[in-house]
């Protein structure tokens, strides 16, 4: 399979565009955990883009190309359409190209460029210092609220940042678009107990540490590090391990491709809420906790089948945007998570089914 080589729409490369680690919050081993990372969710947007533009070039060089298309179908296209019908391929797709190609614009780490509409902060742990929230006053000498030096959005405290990380929820990681009139970055926040999972995650007793990219989970030379079993012990010993720390604190159905949707996945899925993004939305982000999914496989199989002009609202009652599975992150980035799997060098996986089960090669012993 052809892939966009990183930065896979260089020629059209943004002015300071790229994305950055903060410089506060990101240091030593967490910095270089946060950027490999972060590397590896522009490498699984790479994959999707080659898939998504060979599907509407009505090329024929995705690798494993009839299980891709599906995955591509499965995610974004009603049960009765056809990746190959011309009249629906662009309604299905061109916006999931678009948002693809706005991350590819700006897979570049720029640490030291000025930041700008074009910028994505990473940030790897809570800062809530002066230097960051500087309390700001209107003219008249009364309280306007703290005013974040990097998105220069305003706070009624440094902790109101943060608040959505202490949801009712877990939360891995949130993101806040930009705003191209300002001129002002994105930012992706990972949540203090992500990172501390992602460094130090329960390995159901073993002594390996866990797999942290897809890559460290698919290929045979990596994820034999991780998996010191024989194959037929191989996927038991994941389920085990992974569901017990991290899987365990969402409240979610779970399909074997959603466990298989590691730390880079969820840095896509908040890359693409970003302004070059495209600012995808989760569709289903205000379903109580006792009432339905938000997330994952499942989840996003239905919602292709729903009507995509279905206004989705705020918690106010604001129309925001449509419940299209075209602009739901969590459809975006599990296809890129399951198309990676499929054509990656030397990828251990043969096979994603509809219903979310990951066939795996058998490896020699």
């Amino acid at each position: 399979m052809k892939l966009h080589i990183l930065p896979f729409l260089a020629a059209i490369k943004l002015a300071h565009a790229g994305w950055k680690l903060d410089h506060r919050t990101c240091t030593g081993a967490d910095a270089d955990l946060v950027n490999k990372i972060m590397v590896s969710a522009f490498e699984l947007a790479g994959h999707g883009l080659t898939a998504v533009d060979n599907i509407l070039n009505n090329g024929n060089d995705n690798g494993n190309s009839d299980n891709v298309n599906n995955v591509v179908k499965w995610m974004f296209f009603k049960d009765d359409e056809q990746v190959t019908d011309t009249a629906m391929k662009s309604p299905r797709l061109k916006k999931v190209q678009d948002t693809l190609a706005g991350l590819g614009a700006v897979s570049t780490r720029n640490d030291n460029e000025a930041n700008g509409g074009n910028t994505i902060i990473v940030y790897c742990g809570v800062d809530t210092s002066d230097d960051r929230f500087e309390a700001v006053n209107w003219p008249d000498g009364t309280f306007r609220g703290y005013r974040d030096a990097d998105s220069l959005r305003f706070y009624s405290s440094p902790q109101e940042y943060l608040k959505g990380c202490h949801d009712y929820q877990p939360t891995t990681a949130y993101a806040m678009a930009g705003d191209d009139v300002d001129n002002t970055p994105s930012q992706i926040q990972i949540c203090p107990f992500f990172l501390d999972w992602m460094k130090n995650g329960d390995t159901g007793g073993g002594t390996q540490p866990h797999p942290q990219t897809l890559p460290d989970l698919i290929q045979p030379k990596s994820s034999a590090t991780w998996w010191p079993f024989d194959n037929d012990k191989r996927k038991s010993v994941f389920y085990n391990s992974l569901t017990k720390a991290f899987l365990a604190k969402k409240v979610s159905v779970l399909k074997p491709i959603d466990v298989f949707s590691l730390f880079d996945k969820v840095l896509l899925h908040e890359l693409t809420h970003t302004l070059p993004g495209k600012q995808t939305l989760d569709v289903d982000e205000h379903i109580g906790i006792l009432t339905g999914t938000k997330y994952g496989w499942n989840r996003c199989r239905k919602l292709a089948q729903e009507n995509p002009n279905e206004p989705v609202k705020d918690k106010d009652g604001d129309v925001i945007g449509y419940r299209a599975a075209n602009k739901n992150a969590d459809s975006i980035a599990l296809m890129c998570s399951a198309v990676t799997m499929l054509v990656a060098e030397d990828t251990i996986v043969s096979e994603i089914t509809e219903d979310g089960q990951v066939n795996l090669r058998q490896l020699d012993d």
